[in-house]
């Protein structure tokens, strides 16, 4: 199931919380705060996936339900295997390139549009009574018709990731398939 959420930010000197507290009480002085409003669509394990493994692969539900969103926050614990799978496919390498890309197709429809929202993901790593958990945790902007990696964890290791995350419509002028401008962080030189 997937929520659209939208989210009011205050940006501006040090004191970002009182200036927000401040801005509730009293909308006089509208110059001291800049508001944005970021539309976030919440999405859990499943919602990448055709629904129920059933609905036709190009029906996009998560995508459909992102259009108008900044960002999709995807929090998951995806597996490499099925619990009932013999041991020898719980224990396969993980191919984390493959993950991602995966995610990338199913949200297909956004691409490359100036206002697709940013892919946020945070997915579980490690291994628990044989199953492997993917990891690959990422930030990804769908701006452009190839996806640029803004940052992943795709060691297989729990890790902290941050990254300055682009929020409004692509720049006219910004390009749209540039890949000489590297300035993504993925953690292994991946693009």
């Amino acid at each position: 199931t997937t929520t659209t959420t939208t989210t009011t930010t205050t940006t501006g000197g040090t004191d970002d919380a009182k200036k927000s507290n401040d801005a509730k009480k009293s909308n006089d002085d509208e110059s001291s705060d800049a508001r944005a409003v970021v539309r976030v669509t919440n999405a859990i394990c499943m919602d990448i996936n055709p629904y129920r493994f059933e609905a036709p692969w190009h029906a996009h539900e998560l995508a459909r339900a992102s259009v108008g969103s900044d960002l999709i926050v995807f929090s998951s614990a995806w597996t490499s295997a099925h619990p009932d799978d013999a041991s020898v496919t719980k224990a396969a390498p993980i191919d984390r390139d493959q993950v991602l890309s995966y995610w990338v197709a199913r949200l297909e429809p956004l691409l490359g549009a100036r206002d697709a929202p940013v892919f946020v993901c945070a997915n579980r790593v490690g291994v628990e009574d044989e199953i492997q958990f993917v990891g690959c945790s990422c930030v990804i902007d769908l701006r452009r018709r190839a996806p640029r990696v803004l940052t992943a964890a795709l060691d297989g290791k729990e890790s902290i990731r941050s990254c300055l995350v682009p929020l409004g419509p692509l720049d006219d002028d910004a390009g749209d398939d540039d890949d000489s401008d590297d300035d993504s962080d993925d953690g292994g030189g991946r693009r």
